[in-house]
């Protein structure tokens, strides 16, 4: 059986994508959930209740989505909405599985875009390269790798461009 081309490429990159875990602390949640809401949820004593595995430290897991590194000091980039909250808190979990809180740096508020830093502890991280989109023309093949929802980890869909602009 005949190896993909895009193997080679993959193993390369694989260790740059991140996994982002999105936080916040369940008195908060508590205080957005609307009262009239409240009946369909399951509170207890006047207080939400959550799953077990779904709490850590006293903050509940309440979202992921996946970057990437793009500099070995820790620069990642990732979708605005994957960070949007400004009241959450985001960990990074890095392919070797350890995590890193991380601070969001810029939210663009047009383009979905978002740049966060995590501060290495004691090497720099493998990053990818950023090319130059200008030159992507139609019908070329792109892959895409990340965690789907935060998830499925290291998942792989490839593709084409399929419009410009």
């Amino acid at each position: 059986m005949r190896q993909s081309p895009a193997v080679p490429i993959i193993k390369k990159l694989m260790p740059a994508v991140v996994s982002i875990e999105k936080k916040k602390k369940l008195e908060i949640l508590e205080r957005e959930v609307p009262s009239d809401l409240q009946t369909l949820l399951p509170y207890k004593n006047g207080h939400l209740q959550v799953p077990e595995e779904m709490m850590e430290n006293g903050m509940v897991k309440i979202g992921g989505g996946s970057g990437f590194i793009v500099d070995s000091t820790g620069i990642i980039v990732t979708n605005k909405h994957v960070v949007l909250d400004k009241e959450a808190e985001y960990t990074v979990i890095a392919d070797s599985g350890e995590k890193f809180p991380a601070e969001i740096l810029a939210r663009d508020p047009i383009d979905d875009v978002a740049i966060m830093k995590i501060t290495p502890r004691d090497k720099k991280f493998p990053f990818v390269s950023l090319g130059d989109s200008s030159k992507i023309q139609l019908s070329e093949e792109v892959i895409a790798i990340g965690n789907t929802l935060g998830i499925f980890k290291n998942t792989v869909s490839k593709g084409i461009v399929s419009g410009l602009a």
